[in-house]
């Protein structure tokens, strides 16, 4: 037996700085999508933020045939979840991906397999299945570049704080009749992982927590306009005590 543990000096990983994970709203994404160079980048930049698609590896890996336009659905293959038994999941063809897509669709070369095909990395386009994601990463480069053209500043973890801008977005009630367990189905992990690793504090959370959850900040106002408040005691009447020996209160003529 051992008399202690032997993993006591070993840390565990490390959280992410906090400063860098971010909550990126879907108007600077709109506006992010005005600067886009062609119909090809419009769509990915809306399947990273409208989408929750993982950044490189399932945006790249997206085929037209994963497009189930009758039924309204996208299979979208993941490498990442494959190594656990689920090599895909299906999300819905979100209202905002509606568009890019089908602009995309329009412009696509026939006989194209894969629904990124201008913009997809040499590196990516050669390996088998595109399992490879050689070069990939010149696609948050240019994304970058894109985000300065509309006058906005670059965010930090542009990928991963895409993807949970849209959790945070869904988890706060974005549809308010579709459950957590359908939520956590669609962008493939769990509740816990997603309050763990996906959530964002939004600015606007301050402003609603500063809102009456009762009534709203008119009948806050209304309330505190029509309270009387106590008097104190610089404002009652002066007193000169009591009598002694008929123990009524004697009021102060001075």
């Amino acid at each position: 037996m051992l008399s202690h543990n032997p993993f006591d000096s070993v840390r565990g990983p490390r959280e992410g700085d906090s400063l860098q994970k971010v909550y990126i709203s879907a108007d600077d994404i709109h506006k992010v999508m005005e600067y886009a160079p062609d119909a090809e980048w419009r769509l990915i930049i809306a399947l990273w933020r409208f989408g929750g698609l993982r950044r490189f590896s399932e945006v790249l890996r997206l085929k037209w045939e994963h497009i189930l336009w009758d039924q309204g659905k996208i299979i979208v293959p993941s490498s990442k979840t494959e190594r656990h038994g689920k090599a895909m999941r299906v999300i819905p063809i979100f209202h905002e991906l509606s568009e890019p897509l089908r602009d995309c669709f329009e412009q696509a070369t026939p006989g194209d397999v894969y629904i990124i095909e201008k913009h997809c990395p040499p590196g990516v386009t050669k390996s088998a299945e595109r399992k490879n994601m050689a070069g990939a990463k010149s696609l948050t480069r240019t994304f970058d570049r894109i985000v300065i053209r509309a006058g906005l500043d670059p965010w930090p973890m542009p990928g991963h704080n895409l993807r949970a801008s849209l959790v945070t977005d869904l988890y706060n009630g974005k549809y308010p009749d579709i459950g957590v367990h359908t939520i956590a189905a669609w962008l493939g992990h769990s509740p816990k992982v997603a309050l763990k690793h996906y959530g964002r504090v939004k600015e606007s959370d301050f402003e609603k927590a500063r809102v009456d959850p009762n009534g709203g900040e008119e009948n806050t106002k209304k309330r505190n306009k029509n309270k009387v408040a106590r008097k104190a005691h610089h404002d009652l009447p002066e007193t000169g005590g009591k009598d002694k020996k008929t123990g009524k209160r004697i009021k102060n003529t001075t």
